[in-house]
């Protein structure tokens, strides 16, 4: 089985869950599988341009980063209701087709705050892409489901979603960004 495959097919539904830590494993076991691409791909597929363009899987590391990172700093700001918008303000979402959307490689413009600007190592990527899994794990201790729900902040692509939606979508996000490393490195 290739590692493009190991991912899977999809995810607990934000709406079936009885536990937040259920969507957080989720995201943990594709995390592992993106690691192993990484640790797959020999060092000059970390600095180098991408043969077949896009960014490489320094710039890829990054970008699943900050992307992480980001988020798991707005959860507590936005369940003090500091940012963001309470559930009567969020879109209900149809997650079937989101994760089909989310999951898949695309050409989705990114917000210049989540976008490399650097080009990782492997030794770095590998080494910083935990302490965001980290921080995300550290601010969902002890979270409900129902906590999570009853806020959220717009998503540049989905509007406005909730907290439990916004690790779905990031979920599918990072296979996206796997399956397309997987590919590009034939993995």
């Amino acid at each position: 089985m290739s590692l493009e495959e190991q991912f899977p097919s999809e995810i607990p539904l934000p709406d079936a869950i009885q536990s937040p830590e259920e969507l957080l494993a989720a995201w943990k076991n594709v995390r592992s599988t993106v690691e192993q691409i990484l640790k797959s791909i020999e060092d000059r597929g970390f600095v180098e341009a991408s043969p077949q363009g896009g960014w490489n899987a320094g710039q890829n590391a990054e970008h699943l980063y900050k992307t992480q990172y980001g988020y798991a700093r707005m959860i507590p700001a936005t369940l003090k209701g500091r940012i963001g918008m309470d559930a009567s303000e969020l879109k209900k979402l149809s997650y079937k087709s989101l994760f089909r959307r989310a999951s898949e490689p695309g050409k989705a413009k990114n917000p210049e705050s989540v976008s490399p600007t650097e080009t990782w190592s492997k030794e770095r990527s590998l080494e910083e892409l935990p302490k965001a899994m980290q921080v995300l794990e550290e601010n969902f201790r002890g979270r409900t489901v129902e906590e999570l729900r009853s806020r959220g902040f717009p998503h540049p692509l989905f509007g406005p979603v909730s907290l439990l939606d916004w690790t779905y979508i990031l979920t599918a996000h990072e296979i996206a960004h796997g399956r397309s490393l997987a590919r590009k490195y034939g993995l």
